[in-house]
Parts: structure tokens; sequence; C-alpha cells
């Protein structure tokens, strides 16, 4: 039984197909006394050997050695071992002609169809003696390796889509996250849950692609992209998509967490904290510094993969994703940094310096929705800057214009860079602004 222990230990060792055949054919050769021995799989409808040992040290058959085809297709059809086939006379094939004894086991795979067989047999010897027939203790013996081969294969297969899948879903999700897709694949499955969506813009991303140049600008978005992107999975979140200018984040699925909106909110304001980095590593590329914009939605959304069979894409498809995308596009519109809208902040536990802005319409379905903006660096007076500027918004919006421009002129004062406030200066005078007589 030395062969059969040996060969034991080797599929515990083997990484490769070929070491789990070698190991089996080496393996029932000896502990079954075969003078040959051979795997042979069941491939595009035929029968190929895949390796071949023989008492000699042997590793390619002979030129007049094949295995029996008629027992093969036995093993085949019916799913189980043959063994010491009877009738060895005239009408023989020619791969039969010599052959004392053979066994053939099935190879099966996790739906039980054969896969391929283990094939082994005992020949005529020089000198006229013969070698003595199978027991069915051997050809038990050679069945159970049979088994151990077809398992040893269905695990190696096994961890090498679970290896494949790992690198791919870390592309996407945490590797956390990751560990556990290999074991529950299932999480991905289409199913409606509610997300929190992050659509974060690089602002003049043509202007410095044209002063970058190809080379330095590939450099350049690797950094930045790459930059952003862990900002999102650091803080738990699923990488959806990277479009030129665009980062794509989403809190919520594959995994349910109740703390989606504090989870996508930390994402925009880490974001916030990387980029002045950003802009000293590239200061004496650029003219200028580099900026974002930040738009974030908490809603329902269809979840899933929106790729296909050849290209995986996991991520969100629904009104919830073009309200999101509408938000980060209005963030310019507002001034402001970290736009989100009311379904977001409702959910907010977390202690975030907001203040409301104003209103934004989803033209597609004209529902209403009131947007706020997140300050990553708040200044020492910012409840004092947000009263005012709040009670600016309410005077805007009942054309209570004087008293809206007082307030945003002392804010101004104090804060010239305030591009909230800036920017409702803007749309009060053009609502003052008297328009043209037209023809």
């Amino acid at each position: 039984m030395k062969g059969l222990h040996l060969a034991s230990s080797a599929f515990r060792h083997a990484d490769s197909d070929d070491e789990f055949y070698e190991s089996a054919c080496s393996g029932i050769v000896d502990f079954a006394a075969l003078d040959c021995a051979a795997v042979v799989l069941w491939e595009d409808n035929q029968w190929n050997v895949k390796c071949f040992r023989s008492r000699t040290g042997d590793t390619q058959p002979t030129t007049d050695w094949n295995p029996s085809y008629s027992v093969l297709d036995n093993v085949l059809k019916n799913k189980r071992t043959f063994w010491q086939i009877p009738n060895f006379g005239g009408n023989n094939a020619p791969s039969l002609m010599d052959v004392k004894a053979l066994v053939a086991a099935p190879m099966l795979d996790e739906t039980g169809e054969v896969i391929g067989a283990l094939y082994g047999d005992r020949r005529q010897l020089t000198g006229g003696t013969m070698n003595t027939g199978l027991t069915e203790v051997e050809a038990i013996l050679v069945e159970v390796m049979a088994s151990g081969v077809a398992s040893g294969i269905q695990r190696l297969h096994y961890q090498q889509k679970a290896a494949e899948a790992r690198v791919l879903f870390e592309q996407f999700f945490t590797p956390e996250l990751s560990r556990e897709l290999e074991k529950s694949p299932d999480l991905l499955v289409g199913k409606d849950v509610e997300v929190s969506l992050l659509f974060c813009e690089i602002r003049g991303f043509s202007e410095f692609s044209e002063q970058l140049g190809t080379r330095l600008t590939l450099d350049w978005i690797n950094d930045v992209m790459g930059t952003l992107s862990n900002c999102i999975t650091v803080s738990d979140g699923t990488l959806v998509d990277m479009m030129g200018d665009e980062i794509i984040g989403m809190w919520g699925a594959p995994k349910e967490c109740e703390s989606h909106a504090n989870l996508a909110c930390a994402a925009g304001v880490r974001m916030f904290e990387e980029l002045p980095g950003l802009n000293r590593r590239w200061q004496k590329s650029l003219e200028k510094p580099m900026d974002i914009g930040i738009g974030i939605h908490t809603g329902i959304a269809r979840v899933g993969n929106i790729g296909s069979e050849r290209k995986f894409k996991y991520g969100p498809l629904g009104t919830t994703v073009r309200v999101a995308m509408h938000a980060q596009r209005s963030a310019r519109k507002f001034g402001a940094k970290v736009l989100i809208t009311s379904e977001t902040k409702t959910q907010l536990t977390d202690s975030f310096c907001i203040r409301q802005l104003g209103r934004l319409i989803d033209k597609q379905t004209n529902s209403k929705f009131q947007m706020f903006e997140i300050v990553p660096s708040p200044p020492a007076d910012w409840d004092q800057l947000k009263h005012r500027y709040e009670t600016a918004v309410s005077a805007y919006n009942k054309n209570d214009y004087p008293t809206a421009i007082s307030l945003i002129g002392k804010i101004l004062a104090d804060h010239p860079g305030d591009r909230p406030s800036l920017q409702l200066m803007s749309r009060i005078n053009k609502s003052l602004t008297p328009k043209p007589w037209t023809l």
C-alpha cells in the first residue's frame, strides 16, 4: 500500500491537473501492480489519453498500446467501474490482444457526469508467462483513486475561479467584502435596495489634460483617480465606475448597511481632505490648483451586474442614479463642495457641518429635492455663518432682496471666498437686472 499512501500525499500537495494525473497513474501502477496506467479524459465527444505511466517508467505509450474504448464507453454510459473483462478470445479488439486484466474507473464532476476515467491493465509477459487477474479490492482502490483525482481537480478549479473572482471583486469592493462575496456570490444577484450614491467630478479636466500632454495626463489621472477611489473603499464603499473625469461610489449594496448615508458623506469629506496633497504633488505641472465637485443622493435603486457576461460591471440603475448625477452637476451652480439631497441628510447620524442651499428639480419626474451642502473644513464661526446664510436664502425665496443682499454682504465681508454666498448674490443680481427689450 506504499503507492496508495504516496499518491494520497501527492494529492494533498498537487497544485495542477497534471500533478493529479501523474500521481494517480504512478500510484495505481505501484499499489495495484499494473503494467500500464493512464488518465483518459472525455473531451469533445471523444476519449483522449492525458497521462500515461508504465511499470518500466515510460511516460508515453508505445505505438501498439491503446486503451479499450469499448470499456471506456461502458464507463461513460453506466458511470461505474469495470474490471476483469471476460472473454479475451479471438474476437477481441487489437487493444485487448495481450491484456490479461484491466480496470477503468469513472472520474465524475460535481453534477455526477463522467469527465474521464482512470484506466489500467496487466498484459502478457515475455517468455510465455501471464500476470494474474485483478481482484475486486484492487478495482475498488482504483475507483477510490479516480474519485480522489476528480475531487482534487474540482478543488483546484474552484480555487482558481475563486482567485479570479477575488481579483475581479477587489477592483470594485474592499478586500473584506471580496472575501465575503467569494463565500456568498448570490449577494451579487440583482435586487431593489436602498443605497447612497456619490458622484465626483474633476473640474477643468480638459484644460488640465491640454496642459499636461498625453503622457503626463495618464500619470496625473492615475494619481487622482487612485486617491479618490481609495477614499471610497476606505469608507467601505463599492467603486462602481471611473469614467474620464468622473468617479462613482455606492454604499448599501451588495451588502446592506444601515449607515450607508454616513459612509458616503464621510467619503466625500475625505476626498476634499486629500485634495491639498494632490495639488502639492502636481503644482509644478499645473497652472492652477485642481478642484472637484461632489453630489450624493439616497434612494431605492436596482443593483446588480449592469455589464454583460463578458465584462462584469456591478452597479445601480434607476431614478436614484439620475438624481445623484444631477446633484453632482448642480454642485457648481450652488457653489457647493459636497452637495447632498434631503433624502441623504435625513439619514445622517454623524455630525457634519451642513447648510441648506435650495431646491433641485428632476425634470423627468418633476420631483423637487431640497439640497444641502456639507462643508468639509468649516470656519470657526460656522454656526453664525450658517444662520446668516440660511436666513438670506429664506429672504431670497420670499423675494425680499434687500434683506438677502444685506445678509450676504455681511457674510462676504467676513468670508470673501464663500462660494454659495457668491452664487446667491449672483442670482439676486440677475433677478434685479432688467431684461433687455427684444424686437
